[in-house]
């Protein structure tokens, strides 16, 4: 099986204490229904350059549902949190590379597996709140089974930390 930076499990009880300061924390950053930001696209963009991935998205994850922010080659505004695979990066609180959805125990079964897009290849990394709680996800995704290179996964991070940044540094700006 290839090499996962997490698994994910099942759906199960979110823990509420946390749950409730997560999405809090993405509340104060007054985004998820805001205008697009164009330095976030630009992220999106270059994470699917580096890693020469068909799809790439920057995803807030709300209490019921997954909102897509920016997003290459990928159709979706919203999914479902019951049938995001970003939420399952927000439940781990870490990276999650999956180089086959079909043959994973848990994801195989993804509404977007099995139907369209049909995505095969998944890694995301969380987008942390000032406070380090995970707020949102940055991922590549593909429709072939594929390798990611640690340097692709490091490339992941890198750009998932600076999206966030960017985030944090939005929310202390007034809005006018």
């Amino acid at each position: 099986m290839p090499l996962q930076l997490a698994v994910p499990r099942p759906a199960r009880a979110v823990d509420g204490r946390r749950e409730r300061a997560r999405l809090a924390a993405l509340d104060a950053l007054h985004i998820v229904d805001a205008p697009r930001e164009p330095g976030l696209y630009r992220l999106v963009v270059r994470l699917a350059e580096r890693l020469q991935a068909p799809m790439a998205a920057l995803s807030l994850v709300t209490s019921d549902r997954q909102v897509v922010h920016a997003s290459v080659g990928l159709g979706l505004r919203e999914v479902r949190r019951s049938a995001s695979i970003c939420s399952q990066v927000v439940f781990l609180e870490s990276p999650l590379v999956v180089e086959d959805l079909a043959a994973h125990p848990v994801l195989r079964a993804n509404p977007y597996v099995v139907g369209e897009p049909r995505l095969r290849a998944y890694a995301g990394a969380p987008l942390l709140s000032a406070g380090g709680e995970p707020v949102g996800v940055l991922c590549a995704m593909d429709t072939q089974p594929r390798t990611f290179t640690g340097e692709d996964r490091g490339e992941l991070v890198r750009l998932a930390q600076a999206a966030a940044c960017e985030l944090i540094a939005r929310a202390w700006v007034p809005l006018a």
